[in-house]
């Protein structure tokens, strides 16, 4: 089972950053909601997913630092190196991340996740999966849990990725 994981608006929000000034200048861990990381991680025990990110920090670009603030850098591997490191952190000790989409340019996001799914998964072989995202431009059919970014992941979206991610078929 896997997550595509969007970060902005989805594990941090216009509320968090609003009840949390100083948030904006603690990146990165300052920008990811403890409650909003609790409810992934009930996404990740309940099904066993694995998480790929398709956020914007897939990029590095910012340098991304781990725990204790040491400076990981911004190539893909030890980005998402990084984003595993400050989800466990910040309260997603299941966190396992197992590659980020690429970017494309002048392609959706949707049109990313489903390139990585093509790349490593026969159509037939395809695992259960989510895309967790405030864009619509994310919109994978009945697989995408469309996150307000005013509030980001609640516990309604968490029970309706569960949901899709437990499906049968």
């Amino acid at each position: 089972m896997i997550i595509f994981l969007d970060i902005d608006g989805v594990l941090n929000s216009g509320a968090w950053f609003d009840e949390n000034p100083g948030a904006l200048g603690d990146f990165p861990v300052g920008h990811l909601d403890p409650a909003a990381v609790a409810r992934l991680e009930r996404i990740l025990t309940t099904t066993g997913a694995r998480i790929v990110i398709s956020s914007s920090w897939r990029h590095g670009g910012s340098p991304l630092l781990g725990p204790g603030g040491r400076r990981l850098g911004s190539d893909r591997e030890r980005t998402y190196i990084a984003i595993e490191a400050l989800l466990r952190e910040r309260g997603a000790p299941s966190a396992l991340v197992v590659g980020q989409t690429a970017l494309f340019s002048g392609h959706t996001r949707a049109w990313q996740i489903l390139c990585w799914l093509d790349e490593h998964f026969a159509v037939e072989k395809r695992p259960p999966f989510v895309v967790l995202d405030d864009d619509p431009k994310a919109y994978v059919c009945a697989h995408f849990v469309r996150i307000s970014a005013d509030v980001g992941l609640t516990d309604p979206d968490a029970d309706d990725a569960i949901a899709v991610l437990t499906r049968p078929g």
